[in-house]
């Protein structure tokens, strides 16, 4: 049980053995809602919207990778509505897809379907409630952050409770995670409530030290990036890197 509380319903369905959010935010008044990445456990989800009777008015991925987007095609054959994820990701989606389909023998879903694009900038709306997406890349070349100004942002796989995502992916970049945190994250209110793609809920200020010390190192632009023993360290996790193909799956810092 979250000790937030939030004037929309949010419900947070943890999927996949690397227990990725899977998170369904709805006007409950309006029974209109959003789905933010959806990994897994997609009958669990849309049984839960039909219980509500919601509609459903998109599905957004924080970024591209399996344990983010898996099941996409039984998601938009149940759901009927728009599913999205950044265009710097689209590459990383359709390769992490194609990848499950090759291996996987005995799973129910193996489409890839084409999905759209959604862009920096971008309003999302559910019912009598919006907000913004916020391109953070770093951890894949398009991942996103969703911003409901003043309540919460659900920052995918960029920002954990005390700790940050990989970097160690193609199209990964610590310089970018790290631009990505000190210009768009720690900007932000210290109440701001955080929703990971994995973990517990956290805010900007339970993070900002953490972060703060995560990105004293950043150089100037053009220049290249350079260790400090002061920054926090670098150890395992479970959440996938953008190469579908590597036995490492591993992240810049352990989460909480």
């Amino acid at each position: 049980m979250s000790r937030f509380h939030f004037p929309f319903e949010l419900e947070i369905f943890v999927v996949t053995e690397l227990e990725s959010n899977s998170i369904l935010l709805y006007d409950k008044d309006e029974k209109e809602g959003i789905i933010v990445d959806c990994g897994g456990s997609q009958d669990k989800v849309v049984q839960r919207v039909k219980e509500l009777s919601l509609k459903i008015n998109h599905v957004y991925y924080t970024h591209g990778h399996f344990d983010h987007v898996d099941f996409t095609g039984q998601l938009a054959e149940y759901l009927k509505c728009p599913i999205t994820v950044h265009s710097r990701d689209q590459s990383v989606y359709h390769k992490q897809l194609a990848f499950k389909k090759r291996i996987c023998k005995v799973c129910n879903d193996t489409s890839v379907p084409d999905i759209l694009d959604h862009h920096e900038g971008e309003e999302f709306h559910f019912g009598r409630f919006k907000g913004t997406i916020i391109h953070t890349p770093g951890h894949s070349p398009g991942s996103c952050s969703f911003y409901i100004p003043d309540i919460l942002i659900m920052t995918g796989d960029t920002i954990f409770a005390q700790g940050v995502g990989h970097t160690r992916g193609p199209g990964a970049s610590r310089i970018m995670l790290k631009e990505s945190i000190k210009n768009k994250l720690l900007i932000l209110n210290d109440g701001l409530i955080v929703l990971p793609g994995h973990g517990p809920f956290t805010t900007i200020g339970a993070e900002r030290k953490y972060l703060t010390q995560y990105v004293s190192d950043l150089p100037q632009k053009g220049s290249e990036c350079t260790s400090s023993s002061s920054a926090p360290s670098a150890s395992t996790e479970q959440c996938p890197c953008d190469d579908p193909t590597s036995s490492s799956q591993a992240s810049e810092n352990k989460k909480s």
